[in-house]
């Protein structure tokens, strides 16, 4: 039995238009390589994207895009909300001294480094929020 295709809710939508009208930018021959089509596609999508709610994009997806695109698609949505979801990271540049302190302290603590320096150093920061 065939699986119920997925439906876009509205932040999806926006997401899935996003998506589309970059794919277009920059691909010639996506969703299709007859420039007659394309060109309608692109059309249809300017007016989706005025107002897009989950019906015209479902809509435009399934009249323009093949299965494979389409996972394409859903992929690269269920990135970028996996990326948003993660917490953002940053590298900082320290002496192997204070790497090895920062290490032993914080297995001390049983806590990663960078849980560590929000533990210890969080107080210091919030004090000096409040003095400026």
């Amino acid at each position: 039995m065939a699986r119920p295709r997925k439906t876009f809710n509205l932040d999806e939508a926006r997401e899935a238009c996003r998506y589309i009208y970059r794919k277009l930018q920059v691909d010639d021959y996506w969703p299709t390589d007859d420039p007659f089509m394309r060109d309608e596609a692109m059309e249809q999508l300017r007016l989706v994207r005025r107002m897009p709610k989950p019906d015209t994009v479902q809509k435009w997806v399934d009249t323009w895009l093949d299965d494979e695109q389409r996972n394409r698609l859903l992929l690269a949505m269920r990135v970028r909300r996996s990326r948003k979801q993660r917490p953002r990271r940053r590298t900082i540049n320290i002496s192997s001294r204070a790497s090895d302190v920062l290490h032993l302290l914080a297995d001390r603590e049983g806590m990663t480094i960078s849980d560590f320096i929000v533990y210890r150093l969080g107080d210091e920061c919030r004090l000096l929020d409040d003095k400026t």
